[in-house]
């Protein structure tokens, strides 16, 4: 079949297509720590001091990624790097709300922040915000652009620290919001207070992105780059749109169906969100070439809803064919015929191979740009990776780490669980300690 032809191609993501990723995502990193309003944004976060494992307290953020929010406190330990205790509540947000106006939505969010914290709390907040953002300080950002589902009706230049501090007060919030980050910055974070050679940040879920520390000489467009040695850059990488991408068919129908077409192309090609979408216009090309894999009322399962990422790591995982069927059976409403079942398997792999190693590619992009791929003492640098993809998709996991070090970086993976939350309180303890 030539579309599962072209799947296995584009799939494989040999070394040197993925060196020429590698390399073209430097190219747009540099030119993105230049100028602003380049293809990757390279936006300065205003962090400049990572916690370092001597913070104290009770300190809380607001993890704001998704279609769900939590709000957590972090107990920090009397030994570095120690988090004794983190209590939380997680709600999901009403689907009105995004595609509603941000008055609406922050209200909403600020009403719970209160319901889990108690009008009386009085202490400092680190704000998750896992959205673009041109920070204008550390407790400062206007929204470049809504991302991940989200389609409010405004947004976009609008300070979103103002918007939650006016929503927490309008509430009766007593809470400061000291810090602004997004999820790979609360990553970074999170690692660097627990293990200071953690240098790189990645998140590989429903969205992706990453950040690292970079030297401030390098940032040109940043005007209060000479007061500081170092700065972390939200690198925004889910953005690139490199030529060396290796594309399948189905990568530009998934993009002419999403709310925001002609962006973030290499996330519509790695993260969650996607796959389940990619895989499953690929099996329909093969249907279509053949005529005979799928019932009428399968093909409208695969059109209505596609494959879950949970279920593509199912296929991509599990040793039991029986298993398999089942879970593949559940998705379509009906049992796959022994070729459909083969066919999904291999087109499930493969789309969870590319991805992976095209994570891989970036991954080494960022080691080796930031001079992060020196060893510490002796120790390889640490990658924090937050993220369903890397913590429950074992095949894709192996595959990402065994790209990493065909590419010859030397670093750890390292699972940070819940970094993006954890990781914005430590930010309000590092900046009131600052």
């Amino acid at each position: 079949m030539a579309a599962l032809a072209a799947c296995r191609t584009a799939c494989d993501a040999p070394v040197a297509v993925l060196r020429a990723v590698a390399d073209d995502m430097q190219s747009a990193m540099r030119v993105g720590l230049a100028a602003d309003g380049q293809q990757l944004r390279m936006l300065p976060t205003f962090v400049t001091r990572l916690p370092s494992g001597a913070e104290r307290g009770s300190w809380y953020a607001l993890d704001l990624g998704g279609t769900n929010f939590r709000v957590l406190r972090a107990q920090l330990g009397e030994a570095a790097g120690e988090v004794t205790r983190v209590e939380s509540c997680e709600v999901a947000i009403p689907a009105p709300l995004l595609r509603g106006r941000c008055a609406e939505l922050f209200a909403f969010i600020a009403q719970r922040v209160v319901a889990f914290t108690g009008p009386e709390a009085d202490g400092a907040l680190g704000f998750t915000f896992s959205f673009a953002c041109a920070q204008e300080g550390l407790d400062s950002g206007k929204l470049l652009v809504w991302t991940k589902g989200f389609a409010l009706l405004d947004g976009p230049g609008l300070d979103v620290v103002h918007l939650l501090r006016t929503a927490l007060y309008d509430a009766g919030s007593r809470m400061r919001v000291a810090v602004l980050a997004n999820d790979t910055v609360g990553t970074l974070a999170a690692a660097h207070y627990a293990d200071p050679a953690a240098r790189v940040a990645v998140i590989l879920g429903t969205g992706t992105n990453a950040a690292y520390l970079e030297r401030c000489s390098r940032v040109a467009k940043w005007p209060l780059a000479s007061s500081s040695d170092s700065v972390v850059i939200n690198i925004e990488w889910g953005a690139l749109a490199a030529p060396s991408l290796p594309r399948l068919a189905a990568d530009q129908t998934v993009d002419e169906q999403s709310v925001n077409r002609g962006e973030q192309t290499f996330e519509k090609m790695i993260a969650g969100m996607y796959l389940g979408k990619i895989a499953a216009l690929t099996l329909l090309q093969m249907d279509a070439e053949s005529g005979e894999l799928f019932t009428a009322s399968q093909r409208e399962a695969l059109l209505g809803g596609g494959l879950s990422t949970p279920l593509l790591s199912q296929l991509d995982n599990a040793a039991d064919s029986a298993q398999e069927r089942s879970a593949l059976a559940s998705a379509l409403g009906s049992a796959p015929s022994d070729a459909a079942l083969a066919a999904a398997k291999e087109v499930c792999h493969l789309v969870t191979r590319r991805a992976a190693r095209l994570a891989a590619a970036a991954i080494y992009a960022v080691l080796t740009h930031s001079d992060a791929a020196s060893t510490i003492g002796g120790t390889p640098p640490i990658v924090a990776v937050d993220g369903g993809l890397f913590e429950h998709h074992a095949a894709f996991a192996a595959t990402l780490r065994e790209a990493v070090a065909e590419l010859g970086a030397n670093a750890v993976l390292r699972l940070t669980v819940d970094g993006s939350g954890i990781g914005a309180a430590l930010l309000a303890a590092a900046a009131q300690v600052a």
